[in-house]
């Protein structure tokens, strides 16, 4: 699944590489830069505007739920699934990441960024799911997963 310049959500058969005859328009989606997929691949987050997530069905293309991310001006960079598909993390400028239950999209935590001034900012999630990392111009922050509110590494 991917999400064009145009703001189309289109999929790809992964074992033959063909487009699938199913796309459908995120129209305020501010930039196309990122999506993930939710729910073992049956739903999809993408970036919407004033500060929100839209999730939609997929393949159907309905959205499902808005997901807030407290702050109407965050422009998010990443957006990212954790590996046993518990949570979704959205990773805005200066690296504040808002975490989300990802099955009822809960807000479970919000991390703090990196000092003003730096604006790219990317998070993922390490291949066991037991850590979160944020990295930013000014370095990297580990946080262990559930464990939101201990200092990060």
């Amino acid at each position: 699944v991917a999400l064009s310049a145009t703001k189309e959500i289109t999929g790809w058969d992964f074992g033959t590489g063909k487009q699938l005859p199913v796309s459908f328009s995120v129209p305020d989606c501010p930039e196309a830069v990122t999506l993930a997929a939710i729910g073992g691949g049956r739903r999809v987050a993408s970036p919407a505007g004033d500060g929100y997530l839209t999730v939609r069905s997929w393949p159907g293309g309905a959205e499902v739920d808005r997901l807030d991310l407290g702050d109407r001006a965050e422009f998010v960079y990443t957006l990212e699934c954790s590996p046993d598909g518990r949570h979704l993390a959205a990773t805005g400028r200066r690296g504040r990441t808002v975490v989300f239950d990802a099955a009822d999209g809960r807000p479970v935590a919000t991390l703090p960024g990196a000092p003003d001034g730096i604006f790219y900012a990317t998070g993922a999630f390490s291949p066991d799911g037991r850590y979160l990392g944020v990295g930013t111009g000014v370095g990297l922050r580990v946080w262990e997963v559930g464990k939101w509110a201990a200092p990060e590494t």
